[in-house]
């Protein structure tokens, strides 16, 4: 005859087992995720922080360049005035050339 009091305990004494060695793997498992996650934690930290850098450095060179194009465009304006001014000067010398024929 088969001892079912026996073979009850071992089955139990196997779920038991089981499941200690699923809660362990589990917990292996969790640990192994939570380095995973604060190590992308910080890579993610890292590429925001260059990121901010460049930002800050791509902005001090738009202000150091807005300067320049503004520096430029008065010295574009000064030239052109003192064309004009130069155009003005040689009609008005012509003129009065004409005149005196």
């Amino acid at each position: 005859q088969f001892d079912q009091t026996n073979s009850s305990k071992e089955v139990n004494a196997l779920k038991v087992r089981d499941w200690k060695q699923l809660r362990e793997d589990v917990e292996v498992i969790d640990e192994g995720l939570r380095k995973v996650e604060d190590e992308a934690l910080v890579k993610m930290k890292g590429t925001l922080v260059s990121t901010m850098e460049s930002m800050r450095l791509a902005r001090g060179e738009q202000i150091e360049h807005t300067k320049d194009i503004e520096g430029m465009s008065t010295k574009a304006n000064d030239l052109a005035n003192k064309t004009d001014m130069s155009f003005k000067y040689t009609i008005r010398v012509l003129q009065d050339a004409i005149k005196n024929l």
